[in-house]
């Protein structure tokens, strides 16, 4: 059996157990998930038989326990405030200038943006776009689709190919226009 540890139980970690929840049995797996609220870890295994949930507050250790404390009430938790019914929004624009020479150095200008929503009192953008590309590269790992071992940068064409479509399943997509410069 696989035993598999996972640190935090925050919206970001959402995707990730409920995929190792969903065919634990199938894959002989057990999680347990650690977060310094149990209730939020209890939450997140929601009474499965292959997941156990414990509290575990790691961060007393740190000093970046003290400074969230100094910027954030610790009545609320740790977490930023935020009115009831809000939303965030993520926007991420990457702009390429790329140059071929095999093409007469020709020059292309790349613009890739992306622009999420979070939902109304629900899951918030930056938990997507921050925990679903580590999410969805840890399914891809276990479930054998990412052919590589060791340590890799996420540039290689193995792990973003995969990464990407699973993405796109979950929604999170980019657009792409290219361009000649002075265009």
């Amino acid at each position: 059996m696989k035993h598999i540890l996972i640190l935090g139980a925050g919206k970001s970690t959402s995707y990730l157990i409920s995929h190792l929840l969903r065919d634990a049995q199938e894959r002989d797996r057990f999680v347990t998930v650690c977060d310094r609220d149990i209730a939020a870890a209890q939450a997140r295994v929601n009474g499965h038989t292959r997941g156990q949930a414990i509290g575990v507050d790691i961060n007393r250790v740190r000093t970046l326990e003290a400074d969230a404390h100094r910027r954030h009430d610790p009545s609320d938790g740790g977490k930023a405030p935020s009115p009831g019914g809000a939303r965030d929004m993520v926007i991420l624009v990457h702009e390429i200038e790329a140059l071929y020479p095999k093409e007469k150095n020709r020059v292309e200008k790349i613009t890739d943006t992306m622009i999420e929503y979070g939902t109304p009192n629900g899951e918030t953008a930056i938990s997507g776009t921050v925990g679903l590309p580590p999410a969805s590269t840890t399914k891809l790992i276990l479930d054998g689709k990412i052919p590589l071992s060791g340590c890799h940068i996420p540039t290689h064409p193995a792990i973003y190919r995969p990464v990407l479509v699973e993405l796109e399943k979950a929604g999170l997509r980019s657009r792409q226009v290219f361009n000649q410069p002075g265009e």
